[in-house]
């Protein structure tokens, strides 16, 4: 018997234990020239009462351009005005030609500061120690706190972050892990394109997809589920069960208010307001119906180990269970965070790709070229497969860099930091301002057209790689990077072997929007049409 089914029985002799006693009771930075920075900086900063101060003084937070804002809420209402709502990294952008690539913005008692410049994202990311710190959506402390729920590894930080996140580098991130679910999502993908057909084909003249977002949702949570619990959840059937009906409406509706309530989320939760509401009924249908699969699951293990059975290759979930640093409550937690996280960025990805690719012909043939050359004896992609799609890699980055499924990233500084020659206090939240960067004509030639071949090794144009960081960097990046890459790789494989996409005559407007993650909507104006 393996340590990880013994670990698994300890832990149910310990829930029976427990249950019963309930009962009875950076390459491009010039580190010298940082570094002399910090000096002239620590000098100026530790004279108390010279009588002649050297220059040149140190610049602060103080000293930065920016908008003043308003009493109490500051720039808050800019970005609650009608044309601004939902254009966050649009509101960035246009602050960033007016104030330059570095920034301060005061949101109500707080004051940000923004930078566009992949140098001082380096520096960021350089400096940073052994527990990044990512600020948490507010909403999601409130609601945490409310329900007394522990944070998971979207939400955690410091050493609580660190144990979550050390077991599951183990989990995701090495690449033999990421091999083992090729077949899974090739297959899951293959039935998407299935699915497509199915919703294309109802009673419809055209070849129009209706609600893409919510299909390529109940893809994505599909993939996910089958990666971190091994199970399939219904969710591309022709009549999805009603319950996962549920769980994928209450995930969109989650992070649709997760930014609704990034501003005065205390405010919305003490007056009750409707999205609050909404926001806290989407929460516990996520969790009751996550904590539902999971507890089948776990019962399906230990009969299984009862029986004398042993587990050789552990899921995500099987590997929380067995960590004796993990209870239940945080193994519940992190796998919801875990689902909803994973099934927002990928399902958008894909669905921004089939609108670019849509548009622009001459790649799509492109990449039906590739795709349709390789030999894969009608038995579906490999991971070799994988290792011969550098065009369908090429397509994504620029997908990404384009569309980044989070426009504007953000750090809080865990120690005093120079950044462009200015010392920002700790505590500081350092918003990276992604969209802004990848749109930069300084950074790209053509920054605003479509050109997957500018991420081609014969082609590519020497930039900062800090300038399009779609997973992030360092200890803090996206711990599902392999398994989205290889989701988004094989869902456009088999979109474009079975369809050529074609722009809609329908008069949809296309304008991208923040919901958390950058998104286009529900809808997108493409036609599906056989090969």
């Amino acid at each position: 018997m393996n340590s990880v089914t013994e670990t698994l029985i300890r832990r149910a002799a310990c829930q029976a234990a427990s249950l019963a006693r309930q009962s009875s009771r950076g390459v491009y930075t010039d580190r010298r020239q940082h570094q002399a920075a910090e000096a002239a900086a620590t000098a100026v900063l530790n004279s108390e009462s010279d009588a002649v101060v050297c220059e040149p003084k140190v610049k602060t937070i103080m000293d930065l351009p920016g908008p003043k804002g308003y009493p109490v809420l500051g720039n808050v209402p800019e970005y609650f005005k009608k044309d601004n709502r939902g254009q966050m990294h649009e509101v960035q952008r246009r602050m960033h030609v007016k104030y330059g690539h570095i920034f301060k913005e005061p949101m109500g008692p707080i004051t940000n500061v923004s930078i566009s410049d992949p140098r001082f994202v380096e520096e960021i990311f350089r400096a940073e120690g052994k527990y990044p710190h990512r600020p948490p959506y507010d909403a999601w402390v409130a609601y945490k706190e409310m329900r007394k729920r522990s944070t998971g590894i979207v939400s955690a930080s410091g050493e609580e972050w660190r144990k979550i996140r050390t077991l599951l580098n183990n989990c995701l991130l090495r690449p033999r892990q990421a091999s083992q679910y090729v077949d899974d999502i090739n297959r899951i993908s293959g039935e998407l394109t299935e699915k497509l057909s199915a919703i294309r084909d109802q009673d419809r003249a055209d070849n129009f997809v209706p609600n893409m977002l919510n299909i390529m949702y109940s893809w994505a949570i599909e993939c996910i589920g089958k990666v971190l619990v091994g199970e399939r959840f219904g969710c591309l059937q022709v009549d999805m069960p009603e319950e996962m009906t549920r769980f994928v409406r209450s995930v969109e509706q989650l992070m649709y208010t997760s930014h609704q309530l990034m501003a005065f989320s205390n405010v919305h939760k003490f007056l009750g307001t409707k999205i609050w509401r909404t926001h806290v009924q989407s929460w516990d249908t996520v969790i009751e119906i996550t904590k539902k699969i999971l507890d089948a699951k776990q019962a399906d293990i230990m009969e299984r180990v009862s029986r004398g059975g042993d587990i050789t290759e552990a899921t995500v979930f099987e590997n929380m269970l067995a960590s004796e640093n993990l209870n239940m409550e945080e193994v519940y937690t992190n796998m919801t965070e875990l689902l909803m996280s994973g099934a927002d960025s990928t399902s958008n990805t894909v669905s921004v790709a089939m609108y670019l690719l849509s548009k622009h012909p001459e790649v799509q043939a492109r990449l039906h070229s590739e795709i349709s050359g390789l030999d894969t004896d009608g038995t579906g992609f490999t991971m070799d497969h994988l290792k011969q799609m550098p065009y369908t890699k090429a397509v994504t980055k620029e997908v990404l860099r384009l569309y980044p499924t989070i426009p504007t990233n953000a750090r809080v500084l865990t120690e005093d930091t120079m950044i462009g020659g200015y010392l920002i206090p700790k505590k500081t939240i350092v918003l990276l301002s992604t969209f802004t960067m990848c749109r930069d004509p300084k950074e790209f030639n053509h920054p605003d057209d479509f050109i997957p071949e500018r991420w081609l090794r014969n082609e590519i144009k020497e930039f900062s790689p800090f300038t399009s960081l779609p997973f992030g960097f360092g200890a803090r990046s996206c711990v599902g990077r392999r398994i989205a890459e290889t989701m988004i790789y094989l869902s456009i494989a088999n979109i474009i072997m079975r369809y050529e996409l074609r722009p809609s005559p329908r008069s949809l407007t296309v304008k991208p929007f923040v919901r958390t993650v950058l998104t286009l909507g529900n809808d997108l104006p493409v036609e599906f049409y056989d090969r």
